[in-house]
């Protein structure tokens, strides 16, 4: 889906039925959970101090009105779920880091946007978490993947395909998926030793 071409009323028109929506696919309620419990991870993963926040913070450029002063790296832990107007930066920040570092492209940043989306559309049952991101009765509502910042961090991640070589672009992000795995087999020997130690 091309970016800024989504359209979601909030508040829902009381005159006006919403249109009927197709039953969400297996297919596609899957890509969601699966979706949504990778962000989720990520965002623990990056978010453990707050210099990695600060850094972020920095590195991106982007102030979020939503995101309270007082939020600190173990709000954002939450990502996307966090609470208090946090979710939307939180969100943009994940997105921002696996672009930056992780070497995601911006088709895959795209992908996990829309499965999101529909993740916090279609998935949840609060309706609390439906509609555009918008402030209302003292509190920040709605699908924070509809969040102006997270516009900016797909269209940063879309720039970044445009400015660097794909076949470099390509290759960075392989060699971070091999770094990656080689940390998971190393912590998998770890693990295998301390089990096959026997105190006798």
């Amino acid at each position: 889906m091309p970016v800024n071409t989504k359209i979601i009323s909030w508040p829902p028109s009381r005159w006006r039925k919403p249109p009927p929506q197709e039953p969400l696919s297996v297919d596609d309620g899957h890509d969601c959970w699966i979706v949504h419990s990778e962000l989720l991870a990520k965002a623990q993963e990056i978010f453990k101090t707050s210099s990695n926040l600060a850094a972020l913070r920095r590195s991106s450029g982007w102030r979020v009105r939503s995101t309270p002063d007082w939020a600190t790296h173990r709000e954002f832990a939450y990502g996307h779920t966090a609470m208090h107007g946090i979710a939307a930066e939180a969100l943009a920040l994940v997105f921002f880091h696996m672009s930056t570092y992780e070497h995601v492209s911006g088709d895959e940043i795209e992908r996990r946007w829309d499965a999101l989306d529909l993740w916090f559309e279609r998935v949840m049952e609060d309706t609390y978490d439906q509609g555009l991101w918008h402030y209302d009765e003292d509190a920040w509502r709605g699908n924070p993947a509809t969040a102006p910042v997270i516009y900016e961090a797909v269209k940063y991640a879309h720039a970044l395909d445009h400015e660097i070589p794909a076949a470099e672009r390509a290759a960075a992000r392989q060699a971070y998926l091999d770094q990656e795995r080689r940390l998971r087999e190393r912590a998998a020997a770890r693990k295998a030793r301390a089990l096959d130690y026997v105190d006798v």
